[in-house]
């Protein structure tokens, strides 16, 4: 008969410190007990910052208007977690996507509740997946009835010079439409935030420049009146480090997206600040009723502007105008001559918001 082991404490200890996923223990009180280095890294915190965290805290480090930020919250501050556990529930943070689970671990003086983290690299996929399957399949369809009628009426002597071009500009529009979802899908796999913007790709960027570039670019591509965009960017502002291609797209985006939700006598005040070691730039909805909100980041195109921001070492966030935050802010770390080996989002307390 085989001789029973038993492993001890230690050696626990041990495999959960080196585990590539997320571990942090709350007691009945609900204040976290234990963290390991994973839970710390996925949080953005120090390690020892977990501890003592209440679950309050916790739920509050996520936007509860994205995926399943609402249901994680409820279930997770009541303490309802049921025998099975709850979870996989897919949650965001300012800098990442999280798959997280909890479970109720009865042991000898009492009960406690065990969370688990992990990164959520297939969020993009399923957001690539869905674009493909959804609004692709529109323009598609529409270049497959319209050439196949071209061809048709080419055929036909009767058919009209007007009726020729008509069709044609349909299919043309279409195919438009239909390569600006795939650019977008392209620019989507290609920022992905866990891949930091490479030295050689990297170069002092101008924010207040690259912000009006963006302006310009909008305000020329309106075939009907530009909106009102107002920007406030000093000339001594530090530059910021990363891809100026990149940025733009996300200023663009950013832009094309808050000016799309202005009423006809709204406008867009866009304001950039020096922030000690970073440059924010708030973007203030006028009226204020008219916003962004969080949860319009997990598609596209916002989604790509967000991971480029996230990429770059920066991040997004909503203040302001009580339930309806009226402004939209990010930040980007400003330019230092000695990069650092590996970048990533702003700790969450390094960030002052404006009163």
């Amino acid at each position: 008969m085989r001789s029973s082991r038993t492993l001890g404490t230690e050696l626990w200890r041990e495999i959960v410190e080196r585990l590539d996923e997320g571990v942090i223990v709350f007691n009945q009180r609900g204040v976290a007990i234990y963290a390991n280095d994973e839970a710390a890294r996925l949080l953005n915190y120090q390690r020892r910052d977990v501890l003592e965290l209440e679950r309050d805290d916790l739920v509050a480090l996520c936007d509860q208007d994205r995926l399943d930020g609402a249901r994680f919250a409820h279930a997770f501050v009541s303490g309802q977690i049921p025998s099975s556990g709850i979870g996989p529930l897919e949650v965001v943070t300012s800098s990442r996507h999280l798959s997280v689970k909890a479970h109720i671990l009865p042991l000898e003086h009492g009960a406690v509740m065990l969370l688990n983290l992990r990164e959520l690299p297939a969020w993009r996929s399923d957001l690539i997946a869905g674009t493909v399957a959804t609004e692709m399949q529109g323009p598609l369809a529409i270049i497959d009835h319209y050439v196949d009628t071209l061809g048709e009426r080419l055929k036909d002597s009767n058919a009209t010079a007007y009726e020729i071009r008509d069709l044609a500009r349909i299919v043309h529009e279409s195919l438009a439409r239909a390569t600006k979802l795939w650019d977008w899908l392209a620019r989507l796999y290609g920022t992905d935030p866990r891949q930091t913007i490479r030295l050689k790709d990297s170069a002092p960027v101008n924010v207040g420049k690259l912000a009006r570039a963006a302006i310009s670019a909008l305000s020329g591509s309106q075939t009907h009146s530009p909106p009102d965009l107002r920007l406030d960017a000093p000339p001594d502002l530090p530059m910021v480090r990363g891809s100026a291609s990149d940025l733009g797209v996300a200023f663009q985006i950013l832009f094309e997206q808050s000016a799309a939700r202005l009423p006809s006598d709204g406008y867009l005040q866009i304001t950039v600040r020096s922030k000690e070691r970073y440059v924010q730039i708030d973007l203030r909805f006028e009226p204020p009723s008219c916003t962004i909100h969080s949860h319009y980041f997990d598609r596209l195109p916002l989604a790509i502007a967000e991971q480029i921001i996230m990429q770059h070492g920066g991040r997004v966030w909503f203040s302001g105008g009580g339930q309806t935050p009226n402004r939209l802010s990010l930040s980007l770390p400003a330019w230092v001559h000695e990069f650092p080996a590996r970048t990533g989002p702003l700790d969450p307390g390094q960030i002052k918001e404006n009163p």
